[in-house]
């Protein structure tokens, strides 16, 4: 299941590529717009890369459509995985992630409880983009936090490849963002899209 399970992750960044470039490149015309109806997945996805669009459209640090689209990509790769690791979880109670408790999707990114209400400790502005920058993506890269309490996730010849890949995608991704608030903003839209269901 682990091997369909990075065919999904692939396949998902590469949805997220196709239709930016067929969303925003290609116009639809006027009479088939409503065929693009609000009850359909397409429109669902389609609505939510427009609203992160938007909203990274105002930050200074993302220049152009290949930087949305990378900023886009390792958000929702830690969103997916961590509801991976929901079902592995599930699968196995003795199930290790191989990402640090607290830097794990589901104990920072949320900025609502289950009641839906706004939580009173979330990261967001300078704190968040201090936490990206200099604990979240160090450690994820394999490097420790800037601030000693994290060590960096450790990959060799021996781990699983569905532990492995974290490290390899954030070795490859850039977070540039500049405005934190912003940054919070997007990874909200995010957090909406619910994987499990």
């Amino acid at each position: 299941n682990l091997e369909n399970t990075m065919n999904f992750l692939y396949f998902l960044l590469l949805f997220i590529l196709f239709s930016h470039f067929i969303v925003f490149t290609v116009p639809i015309p006027a009479k088939d717009q409503q065929l693009l109806a609000p009850n359909q997945p397409n429109y669902h996805i389609n609505n939510i890369i427009k609203r992160i669009q938007n909203i990274m459209r105002s930050d200074a640090g993302v220049n152009g459509d290949a930087q949305r689209i990378e900023q886009m990509v390792w958000i929702l790769f830690l969103k997916v995985y961590d509801a991976q690791e929901e079902e592995w979880e599930l699968e196995n109670e003795d199930f290790e992630s191989i990402i640090p408790e607290e830097l794990r999707w589901r104990n920072w990114a949320h900025s609502k409880n289950e009641d839906g209400k706004i939580k009173g400790d979330i990261l967001t502005g300078e704190h968040l983009r201090f936490f990206i920058d200099n604990i979240l993506f160090p450690v994820l890269q394999g490097n420790d936090s800037i601030d000693g309490k994290y060590k960096g996730i450790k990959v060799d010849k021996d781990t699983p490849r569905g532990k492995a890949i974290v490290k390899d995608v954030f070795l490859e991704a850039h977070q540039y963002m500049k405005n934190g608030v912003l940054l919070r903003q997007v990874i909200d839209v995010i957090d909406e899209i619910d994987f499990l269901d």
